[in-house]
């Protein structure tokens, strides 16, 4: 049985396809993603990179923008997510990880933005080993 690294060290949110986001009654949204490309560590500096299906469930939603029209399969060219004091967070796991802002650059130039407490993923499903990347993340 070969070995699979467990949590991701990076979420990849450049060509993500997202599928839908849905807001729910409780001040939480879903996003949930076709594709979205995850960073597992195998050694230091050596990452197996996977395209995944996955959903990243945000808690605590205060704000939520949408500037620009959100068609399902459009790809997204940037992304990222902050916590309070403005610091990058680099990847999310099954647990809550605190966030305050979250945003989406839609490669149609569509802007997602989000002010949040925190976000977890939620049924990921690796679909297809892409590569192994050698050298830092960031």
């Amino acid at each position: 049985m070969v070995h699979q690294p467990m949590q991701p060290a990076f979420i990849d949110f450049h060509d993500a396809v997202i599928a839908s986001i849905t807001l729910q009654r409780d001040s939480s949204l879903i996003i949930t993603f076709d594709r979205l490309c995850f960073f597992y560590s195998v050694e230091r500096n050596e990452y197996e990179v996977w395209v995944c299906a996955a959903s990243i469930a945000c808690s605590g939603v205060r704000t939520f923008e949408l500037k620009g029209k959100l068609d399902p399969g459009i790809c997204v060219s940037h992304g990222s997510m902050q916590d309070a004091e403005e610091r990058e967070i680099p990847t999310l796991t099954a647990d809550e990880t605190p966030l305050s802002l979250m945003s989406l650059t839609l490669m149609s130039g569509t802007d997602v933005r989000l002010s949040l407490e925190s976000a977890k993923l939620h049924a990921l499903k690796r679909v297809k080993q892409l590569e192994n990347w050698t050298g830092p993340l960031r």
